[in-house]
């Protein structure tokens, strides 16, 4: 199993089993949306494999959404891009798994097709529909909470007669959205929060990287450190008892967050922050799989050794006691690189045929990339995996059309 999907067996095991309402069973750490899907599901066949059939049937959806996607294009472009579609295997792994993915996935291409509708017919509701899209992905996984200020960009420079309701909608939408999960932790709490998750992430992931690499430790001896030093973080500022313990985590982790940011190099961020995206961007989807084939644990990349990244690139690759694994996963680097390059050049093409998509697609891969910032994993491509689907798609027509 998926490490993540216990969390989710949490929702079913604490209504069904110890008997908790359902205000109470859904885990605060996990949004609510999926946690919803699930358990409705459940409550109707009482069978968590069939959460996983009804997941796979539903796929067609997202199929759908990418067919109509091409159809902005023409009908040629859109059979082409469902074909290539099916052939990506991280859609059909994630449409299995018990992860919040799935319905990310589904929401991230609802928007960008009613999104690029809009760029292209310029309609106000088609923006309005987008932004309904993204509020929902909002309140499936935390990820996507910073995206509207990254949006804003593209919509002050993007062309419209309707941009200033456009952005008007946007963050009524969103906001209105998103802050239905902090209304919901004030009523269970008694303060007003999005998420309670910043610790677990900020202390375990994102600052024993950059710790890793600026020290050049091993990631267990730099979540060792990270962690020493959060807990007297903790007991240095204790001092604000009006707020609950999720919240006064919440928040004193940010700050946590930030000042130790300010104590490294700037170049190790920029390290850290680049080979994550290289990560997210050239690992194959082979890597996720490991998991579901249950590999053993040692084969993570965080746990492998070396002083800097190169060395555990190379290390992870070529020093792997798994001799199967190392195959597959360098023979699926390869194709993915080669691919890469190909998407590379026809997703520069864009730039010539349509700024605005070209611009749109560019602003949505790099919000991914940064929030993610040195963590990096081919499940994190997921939302965008589409737009490079797309380019390769665009490389198949123009192929076709040469050969005729």
């Amino acid at each position: 199993m998926y490490s993540y999907e216990y969390d989710y067996q949490k929702l079913i095991d604490n209504f069904y089993i110890k008997g908790k309402n359902f205000n109470e069973s859904i885990w605060d750490e996990r949004l609510p949306v999926y946690q919803i899907f699930i358990f409705l599901i459940y409550s109707v066949f009482k069978n968590k494999i069939i959460i996983s059939l009804i997941q796979i049937l539903l796929s067609l959806i997202n199929l759908i959404l990418i067919y109509k996607i091409g159809l902005i294009f023409n009908k040629r472009f859109a059979l082409i891009l469902v074909l290539v579609s099916i052939l990506n295997p991280s859609y059909v792994l994630f449409s299995y798994l018990l992860l919040a993915d799935y319905l990310f996935l589904l929401f991230s291409l609802s928007f960008i097709y009613f999104f690029l509708k809009f760029i292209v017919h310029k309609k106000l509701s088609d923006s309005a529909v987008s932004y309904f899209f993204l509020g929902l992905m909002a309140l499936t996984k935390p990820v996507i909470i910073y995206f509207p200020i990254f949006l804003l960009i593209f919509l002050i420079i993007f062309p419209n007669k309707n941009k200033l309701k456009s952005i008007f909608l946007l963050f009524l939408i969103f906001y209105s959205m998103s802050s239905s999960w902090a209304l919901r932790n004030f009523y269970m709490y008694g303060d007003y929060f999005y998420m309670g998750q910043n610790q677990t992430n900020i202390v375990n992931w994102y600052l024993p990287l950059f710790e890793q690499e600026q020290n050049e430790l091993n990631f267990k001896q730099a979540q060792d450190e990270i962690n020493k030093q959060w807990e007297i973080f903790k007991n240095q500022n204790n001092n604000n008892t009006n707020l609950s313990k999720k919240k006064f985590d919440d928040e004193l982790s940010k700050k946590f967050f930030l000042s130790k940011i300010l104590e490294y190099e700037f170049s190790t961020i920029f390290k850290c922050v680049l080979y994550g995206s290289m990560k997210t961007l050239l690992l194959p989807s082979f890597s996720e799989f490991k998991y579901y084939l249950n590999f053993k644990p040692e084969l993570s990349f965080y746990r492998t050794e070396g002083r800097n990244f190169l060395i555990r690139i190379k290390n992870y690759f070529f020093s792997n006691n798994n001799t199967i694994y190392s195959f597959l996963l360098i023979l699926f680097f390869s194709i993915t690189l080669f691919l890469r390059l190909v998407q590379f050049k026809y997703f520069l093409r864009l730039f010539y045929e349509n700024k605005s998509i070209f611009i749109f697609f560019l602003i949505y891969i790099s919000y991914f990339l940064i929030v993610s910032g040195p963590i990096g994993s081919a499940r994190y491509r997921l939302p965008f995996e589409i737009i490079f689907i797309f380019t390769t798609s665009k490389w198949i027509e123009n192929f076709l059309s040469r050969t005729k």
